[in-house]
């Protein structure tokens, strides 16, 4: 019986492992095909700017959101009012999520203040576009991150792990596709990979 067991909790736990690893693999050629095409320069900058307050404050609420959101449902997993709290928390994430997409104009205005006064990275062309879209990327992360949490709940950690290659081969198959556009359809591949994974 004991073997059965372990059997039962490894093979889950080793797909898993290996899913994030091979996810990790995806984003580091991601990362990889963006630096082969633009390169270290203002360019780069300015899609690591863009991105950096969005994706810390994704971050920051997925970890809430996976703190929070596990252990409630995983208490009511199997009663009847599990499907009814768990498309509450999914409406009120949505919502939550639809916001953070909304900071995006205003943010084109504040992130853009917190530059130093020397740096150009500010009157890069297409820098308001991509701070949108960053802020547009930050919200479907969010959305994913209760989706994964949602499945980790009811004991489906191998589909939630899937959830992590869609944004970076999105931003891998916008790169090597659009040549002609700038580096901003980095974020917009990243988000079609998103809202793949969401769907």
């Amino acid at each position: 019986a004991m073997p059965r067991i372990f059997h039962r909790l490894l093979s889950p736990a080793l797909l898993v492992t290996g899913l994030t690893i091979c996810a990790s693999l995806v984003n580091y050629v991601a990362q990889g095909t963006l630096a082969y095409r633009f390169g270290a320069g203002q360019a780069v900058d300015g899609y690591l700017f863009a991105l950096s307050v969005p994706t810390f404050l994704a971050g920051s609420l997925s970890a809430i959101i996976s703190y929070t959101v596990v252990p409630m449902l995983s208490e009511h997993h199997g009663d009847d009012l599990f499907d009814a709290l768990a498309s509450s928390i999914f409406v009120f994430v949505c919502g939550m999520a639809f916001l953070v997409m909304c900071l995006g104009l205003p943010a084109i205005i504040l992130q853009t203040s917190l530059l130093p006064r020397q740096s150009h990275i500010g009157e890069l062309d297409g820098i308001s576009l991509m701070i949108m879209l960053a802020w547009v990327l930050a919200g479907f992360q969010i959305i994913g991150a209760v989706i994964v949490a949602q499945l980790n709940a009811v004991e489906r950690p191998v589909l939630g792990a899937f959830m992590a290659f869609p944004t970076g081969l999105g931003t891998i198959i916008a790169l090597l596709l659009s040549y002609q556009f700038g580096i901003w359809v980095a974020v917009a591949g990243a988000i079609i990979g998103a809202l793949l994974g969401v769907v």
